[in-house]
């Protein structure tokens, strides 16, 4: 399995409930994409004690990497880069693709490692299962759903997403890269 991920900076007026909106009307559309697995319509804001760029940042679970050229080639990603313009999508394995409930999720964490040489690729490839390192008596401990981690060969990057049942602000001290408010989760469907 294969993860994708596009993400695109708004301005920081941008009113998020506009791409709240966004999703409820778009939501359906993915569901009859070949190979879906799942999508995630994420977004980022500033968090209480965290400096967070507004972001809209979907990412996708997909059996294959042909169901991924054939979704970014479709009338679908054209109309997302018409309308927030172009992007660089961050796609590759899925290392971790557990068994998540990706139907209570309302928060992700995103964790990005660099990997400089065979020895930090060694270390990440053993992290990307583990549990997520949780603040001492944050509460959130239940919350935690799961974890799927994507190897991005052309940026030689590992890419840790941690789902959550919990709102986002709980997550504020939750040591990671950006953390993203779940506004919907999308699942295929049969074609009518």
């Amino acid at each position: 399995m294969d993860l994708l991920q596009y993400s695109f900076t708004l301005d920081p007026d941008q009113p998020m409930q506009a791409i709240r909106e966004r999703v409820a009307a778009k939501r359906d559309l993915v569901c009859t994409l070949p190979g879906l697995r799942w999508k995630a319509w994420l977004i980022s804001e500033p968090l209480r004690g965290r400096p967070q760029p507004k972001t809209y940042a979907p990412l996708y679970l997909f059996e294959d990497t042909p169901s991924i050229h054939s979704f970014l080639c479709g009338p679908i990603y054209k109309g997302v880069t018409d309308a927030f313009g172009w992007t660089r999508p961050h796609q590759g394995y899925a290392i971790t693709p557990g068994e998540t409930e990706m139907s209570t999720t309302r928060s992700c964490a995103l964790t990005v490692s660099t990997l400089n040489d065979h020895e930090t690729l060694r270390v990440a490839l053993e992290e990307a299962g583990r549990a997520v390192a949780l603040p001492a008596g944050s509460g959130i401990k239940n919350a935690f759903l799961g974890t799927f981690a994507q190897l991005d060969i052309a940026r030689m990057q590992l890419r840790t997403y941690a789902f959550w049942a919990c709102e986002p602000e709980a997550l504020s001290q939750l040591r990671s890269d950006l953390i993203y408010e779940v506004v919907d989760v999308s699942f295929p469907r049969e074609s009518p």
